[in-house]
């Protein structure tokens, strides 16, 4: 899928997350993200994620919870406690400051 559409009204190219013209998004790819507590359920996880912020900018509030689906994640370290998830995924969240 591609990352920018076509806008129908006048024909320009508009981010599919956030609408901008041009905009901070992940691109197509997988990104760690630190986690505090994960709580493991049949069809995916239960998420605590730590204070960050993420490659393009964009910041992630303490102790926010997130619920992913277990085709979102790749990669998770319970040592390290990171969790490799869909830059498609972290595109979509939003947290209120």
């Amino acid at each position: 899928m591609e990352q920018f559409l076509r806008n129908i009204t006048d024909g320009s190219l508009r981010c599919r997350f956030c609408g901008d013209k041009v905009c901070n998004c992940m691109e197509e790819g997988f990104t760690d993200v630190e986690i505090i507590s994960i709580w493991i359920k049949e069809k995916g996880y239960y998420v605590q994620l730590r204070k960050q912020t993420l490659p393009n900018g964009k910041k992630i509030p303490a102790k926010s919870f997130v619920w992913l689906w277990s085709q979102d994640v790749s990669k998770l370290d319970d040592v390290l406690k990171k969790i490799r998830v869909n830059n498609f995924v972290i595109n979509t969240w939003s947290f209120n400051p």
